[in-house]
């Protein structure tokens, strides 16, 4: 199912001209019911500005409103001698939704006539009369008139289309920012002024627009919050690049299209999984590519900015600046993990850990980084134990420490003095609750009594800060131990 749903427009002076849509054309005076007819809607949604025409709550109800601009559309029509029954058709299926705006202009003005029927006012010499109108009303209440009936046929199963070929700029962009909420397609039919002689039309599509705000917003939200998951990958549309099409710039679309953004998303995947040595390891490599991706999508953006002299650009519909220039955003992530060494962008990813509310990867990296800072002061070592189980006894007793343990019981140690909390709520998050540090009971009917409840959530994004303050005075003390 369809719903067509438009910003409803003074129509009292449009014209009959032919809208075209691919190989479709309509000839009818306003862009609705074009599109109506084009796509073959089961249902159309006519939002109502109260700007539009004058709705004085102490005379008028909101029937009596959608009745008079349903009888607005039919006297145009019998104006311009159009097809009566194609407007009929038309209305049938048409619901109308009185909706607040906000502003200063002319709105037409109602009366009532005998049979207490509401219509538009009208002069001696047939003009309609318009009264003042003037608003100050808060945009997310609008937002929120009409949210609701955006959710109320989405909830219906309908899938929406948009058509923004009229309505002020407040009612537009608010319904744009819906569109992209909605999944909907969008449309619009740009007529400025009275059409020409031609009287022709091209409807264009904007979902294309929507849909680069929204992954563009995706790809950002993706980075900030260290998340691959709703990393938008725009490779499919990469791949659509031709070089060929344009030789003069074939260089620098060529460097554009070999971008490997899977490359960013495998980066968020390791921090996210908490692969931090991992995701260290990378970033030379990423750091270096996303510097030759920057250069190169700069200097796209200098053609877009001089597109008069390169109007070939216009065939590139694959080109999506906003979701480049999002994706770049990932060097400001780099760059705040970014240390002289290895050892000092994990210690740079604790924080990052606390930041985006890792508190299962903070407590974890957080216990095991110092241990590493330990082996690196004591001259460098491996993640290895000296007592193989192969090893006798008496063997081992004899046998050297490696780094590594001595490292280990010395942090050990540490932790157990100052910050036990450590411990105990990385082994709460890590087993997921079911710990011995919180004496959780399992009854016999398969529920679960948890008896220690000091630990939760907010227990522990209390204590982040004060944790991290005790890793670094055990790093410092590591340190002083060398001197």
């Amino acid at each position: 199912m369809k719903a067509l749903f438009y910003i409803a427009g003074d129509i009292s002076n449009y014209s009959v001209i032919t809208y075209r849509y691919n190989n479709d054309s309509q000839s009818t005076f306003f862009a609705a019911h074009a599109l109506y007819k084009i796509f073959n809607t089961d249902k159309v949604v006519g939002l109502l500005p109260d700007s539009l025409i004058s709705f004085d709550q102490n005379k008028f109800t909101p029937d009596q409103l959608k009745e008079a601009y349903k009888q607005l559309i039919r006297d145009r029509a019998n104006e311009l001698k159009y097809n009566s029954h194609e407007i009929e058709d038309f209305l049938q299926k048409l619901e109308i939704y009185v909706i607040p705006n906000t502003g200063i202009g002319s709105a037409l003005e109602l009366e009532i006539k005998e049979d207490n029927k509401a219509v538009i006012k009208r002069d001696e010499n047939n003009r309609l009369k318009r009264t003042s109108y003037s608003e100050n009303r808060n945009p997310v209440f609008i937002f929120n008139v009409i949210y609701s009936i955006f959710k109320k046929y989405h909830d219906k199963g309908y899938e929406i289309i948009l058509d923004l070929t009229h309505g002020t700029n407040v009612l537009v962009g608010i319904s744009l920012a819906l569109a992209s909420m909605f999944n909907s397609k969008v449309y619009a039919a740009p007529v400025m002024g009275p059409p020409g002689t031609q009287k022709e039309v091209n409807i264009v599509e904007l979902t294309d627009v929507i849909e680069a705000m929204r992954n563009s917003i995706m790809i950002e939200e993706s980075i900030m919050n260290v998340d691959e998951r709703y990393f938008v990958d725009y490779s499919s549309r990469l791949k659509q690049i031709n070089p060929n099409d344009m030789p003069e710039f074939s260089s620098i679309l060529k460097n554009i299209k070999s971008h490997d953004p899977g490359m960013i998303k495998n980066f968020l995947a390791q921090l996210r999984n908490g692969l931090p040595v991992n995701a260290v390891k990378m970033l030379k490599n990423l750091e270096k590519n996303m510097d030759e991706f920057e250069d190169r999508v700069n200097a796209l953006r200098d053609l877009y900015e001089e597109w008069y002299s390169h109007s070939k650009l216009s065939s590139f519909n694959s080109i999506l600046l906003s979701n480049f220039y999002s994706a770049l955003r990932v060097k400001d992530l780099m760059n705040s993990i970014k240390g002289n060494n290895d050892l000092e962008s994990l210690n740079k990813i604790i924080d990052l850990y606390a930041k985006v509310k890792y508190y299962d990867k903070f407590l974890s990296l957080a216990r095991e980084y110092p241990i590493a800072y330990c082996m690196k002061i004591k001259g460098g070592g491996a993640y290895e134990t000296t007592n193989e189980e192969n090893i006798e006894k008496e063997q081992r007793a004899n046998k050297e420490r490696s780094t590594f343990e001595e490292c280990k019981d010395k942090v050990d140690e540490m932790i157990a003095k100052k910050i036990s909390d450590l411990i105990k709520y990385r082994n709460f998050i890590m087993h997921s609750g079911l710990s011995v540090d919180t004496k959780t009971q399992i009854k016999n009917n398969g529920e679960i009594d948890q008896l220690a409840k000091d630990v939760d959530l907010t227990k522990i994004e209390n204590s982040i800060k004060s944790i991290r303050e005790e890793v670094d005075a055990i790093i410092k003390s590591i340190e002083n131990d060398k001197k």
